[in-house]
C-alpha cells in the first residue's frame, strides 16, 4: 500500500477523523508515516499552547530560504523526470504525478500555517472591545508633506475611560521649536490641538464628544516658542483616520 497522503496526516495531527480503515491500518504499521504524524502532533501541541497576547517573533530568514530552496529543488527534479518521461514515451506534456512533500517541508509549511492561525487569533483579540486595555477603532499611516520628512502611524484606542490617540512618528524634520499633534477637519480646516509630542511616541486624550469622522486628519506640526497656541502652519506629517 502507498504511503498516506500528507494532507491526511496533517488532518490527523489536527484531530480530524480523516482517512479510511486502510489508512488507519497503514499508519499503525508504517514507521515513516507515523514519524510524520508524530512531528505534526508536536507542532500542533506547541501552537495551541501559545498565548495570543504574547508577541510573536519572525523566524530567521534562513528558515524561509531553506523552504524555498527545497521547493526549487523538488521542482527541478520534477521537470527533469518529466523530460525523461517525454523522451521515452514520445509525449510532449505528460501527466505529472502529484508531488509528495518531504517531511521537513511539510512540517515547516504546517508550522507556518499554525503560526498564521495564532496571529489571526491575536488580531481578533486585540480588536475586541476590552473595557480595560481598549481596542483600536481607527488607524492611519503618517506621511510627510512636501519638503518635509518623517513617517509613522496613528491609532485611536477606545477604552472605558474614553478614546486616546496614540502617535508613533520618526524622522521628523527638525528646527527650533517643538512638535504638536492636531486633529483637523479636512473640509473646514478647523483644528483641535491635542498636545506636545515629546519623543517618537505619545498618547493623547481625545476630547469627549469630538466627532472623529469629521476631525479625521492627524497632523504633527513644528511649533515655534512664540507663545501662540495657534497652528504654526508648518505641518510635517499627516494621515487620515479610517474610522
Amino acid at each position: 500500500m502507498p504511503h498516506c497522503d500528507p494532507e491526511l496526516i496533517a488532518l490527523r495531527a489536527l484531530g480530524e477523523d480523516a482517512g479510511t480503515s486502510e489508512d488507519e491500518q497503514h499508519l499503525s504499521t508504517c514507521p515513516r508515516c507515523q514519524a510524520e504524524l508524530d512531528q505534526l502532533h508536536a507542532i500542533v501541541g506547541a501552537s495551541r499552547s501559545l498565548d495570543p497576547a504574547e508577541p510573536l517573533q519572525d523566524p530567521p530568514p534562513a528558515v524561509w530560504e531553506r523552504i524555498s530552496a527545497e521547493l526549487a529543488a523538488e521542482d527541478s527534479a520534477d521537470h527533469a523526470a518529466d523530460r525523461s518521461a517525454s523522451a521515452v514515451a514520445g509525449v510532449v506534456t505528460p501527466l505529472r504525478p502529484r508531488r509528495r512533500w518531504s517531511t521537513g517541508l511539510l512540517v515547516a509549511a504546517s508550522l507556518a500555517s499554525l503560526v498564521a492561525g495564532v496571529v489571526a487569533a491575536a488580531v481578533v483579540t486585540s480588536g475586541s472591545d476590552d473595557p480595560v486595555n481598549g481596542s483600536i477603532v481607527a488607524t492611519t499611516s503618517l506621511e510627510p508633506l512636501e519638503d518635509r520628512s518623517g513617517t509613522g502611524v496613528a491609532e485611536v484606542v477606545k477604552a472605558s475611560s474614553g478614546k486616546t490617540l496614540h502617535v508613533d512618528a520618526t524622522g521628523l524634520s527638525g528646527g527650533d521649536g517643538f512638535y504638536e499633534v492636531w486633529l483637523i477637519d479636512p473640509d473646514t480646516f478647523e483644528m483641535v490641538g491635542l498636545g506636545v509630542l515629546d519623543g517618537p511616541q505619545g498618547d493623547f486624550a481625545v476630547p469627549a464628544g469630538l466627532d472623529l469622522e469629521r476631525f479625521s486628519v492627524v497632523d504633527v506640526s513644528l511649533e515655534p516658542f512664540d507663545g501662540d497656541p495657534a497652528h504654526s502652519k508648518d505641518s510635517l506629517v499627516r494621515g487620515q483616520l479610517s474610522v
